[in-house]
């Protein structure tokens, strides 16, 4: 079973899924990290909560419900948006990193991350 903090999680990943099903753009596929999990050959590193793809995008998923420090939380979204698929072209063209009231100050703080 669950534990709490994983169901909550689960939770407001759904919600986000959710809000990008009603906004007026292209069709899209949500992927889970169930589904991300399964299909992944290297069990290591971070996996993200979602992806989407879009056209030509796939953007990451990222729903953060716990306040890291500022080091973690840079590390996360340098490894998003440094991840490559083959030399010179990266995994996500975009990175969706949706936070509650007890992260959104730091995240703010940490807006303007150099990803180089």
């Amino acid at each position: 079973m669950p534990r709490p903090a994983t169901i909550e999680h689960y939770y407001w990943v759904n919600q986000v899924r959710l809000s990008v099903e009603k906004a007026p753009q292209a069709t899209f596929q949500w992927v889970s990290e169930r589904t991300l999990r399964a299909r992944k050959e290297n069990r290591s590193g971070h996996d993200v909560d979602a992806e989407i793809y879009s056209d030509t995008t796939r953007c990451a998923v990222e729903v953060e419900l716990s306040p890291k420090s500022p080091e973690d939380t840079t590390a996360i979204m340098r490894t998003l948006l440094r991840e490559r698929i083959a030399p010179n072209v990266s995994k996500y063209t975009k990175a969706l990193y949706v936070t509650n009231a007890r992260t959104t100050a730091l995240i703010i703080r940490k807006k303007h991350i150099s990803t180089r």
